[in-house]
């Protein structure tokens, strides 16, 4: 479960960071190009607002084209989103995936949670919570992150998040339940295998289902692998993307033992709190 908490974790943060369903951060791209141009740029030259005016100019002129930034590009070439999911090109398979350090959810990370009524008076959609979760659980954690696609203009950038975990102990190792909504793409999708997806129908409306979770210790199908990663059916790892009345639903579950069935039941309990 360590292992699985970590990989969670960390793919999630490279979700956040270079997915292209959201916002993608250039800086380290352009950092890297600048650090190669050394021997014919001295920045000790010029001042600092110098320097600062050359690094937006940079910026917004890279910000129009993903493909002046390689490592940017290659990685939003090797993914396909699909509603809440972003499926890795698994074919990638000589890709170097380097995993940071991080520590699983507890209670004592948890920011100071929102109540239902400010939630939904900072969204402009219909705020639609799970009336049933399993026994055990309860909701630790209800904010809003802001979520918004510069290429489309789609959504109103307020993507609501919330965190269920077992009363008195919610930490990630004794199993985590999330529940996500937004009016536009959902920001930091995790990061699956592409072909473990299954095609359902989730209140009506298409969706995908996906089970399992990218393992680092060496476990898992040798087959299907992205970098030092591979994919393990087996992980205790479930979710569940659909969209309906123009918002987007992500379910996602780590060590509660559900299934698919099990998050159709959460999807077909939403009602208005």
């Amino acid at each position: 479960m360590e292992n699985n908490n970590q990989s969670h974790w960390n793919l999630r943060a490279l979700a956040r960071e270079q997915t292209p369903a959201t916002e993608v951060d250039l800086w380290p791209g352009l950092e890297k190009q600048l650090k190669m141009k050394q021997n014919n740029f001295h920045p000790k030259r010029i001042t600092g607002k110098q320097k600062y005016a050359f690094a937006l100019a940079i910026v917004l002129l890279l910000f129009g084209s993903l493909a002046c930034v390689p490592n940017v590009r290659a990685f939003a070439e090797d993914i396909i989103q699909q509603m809440g999911i972003a499926f890795m090109d698994t074919g990638q398979r000589d890709r170097v995936v380097q995993m940071a350090e991080a520590a699983p959810t507890t209670s004592n990370d948890l920011p100071s949670s929102l109540s239902e009524a400010e939630i939904q008076g900072q969204i402009s959609f219909q705020l639609l919570l799970p009336a049933w979760v399993p026994n055990g659980l309860d909701s630790i954690q209800r904010e809003i992150q802001q979520h918004y696609d510069p290429k489309t203009g789609v959504g109103s950038g307020a993507q609501v998040e919330v965190t269920y975990g077992h009363t008195g102990d919610p930490q990630f190792a004794n199993g985590i339940l999330r529940f996500e909504a937004n009016d536009g793409p959902i920001g930091a999708p995790p990061l699956r295998a592409e072909g473990r997806q299954q095609s359902v129908t989730v209140n009506g409306q298409s969706g995908y289902y996906v089970h399992g979770a990218w393992q680092n210790d060496g476990t898992g199908d040798a087959n299907t692998r992205y970098g030092d990663l591979t994919w393990d059916d087996q992980a205790d790892a479930a979710y569940l993307t659909w969209s309906q009345d123009g918002v987007t639903y992500l379910l996602e579950a780590n060590g509660l033992g559900l299934g698919l069935s099990g998050l159709n039941r959460i999807a077909e309990s939403l009602a208005k709190p």
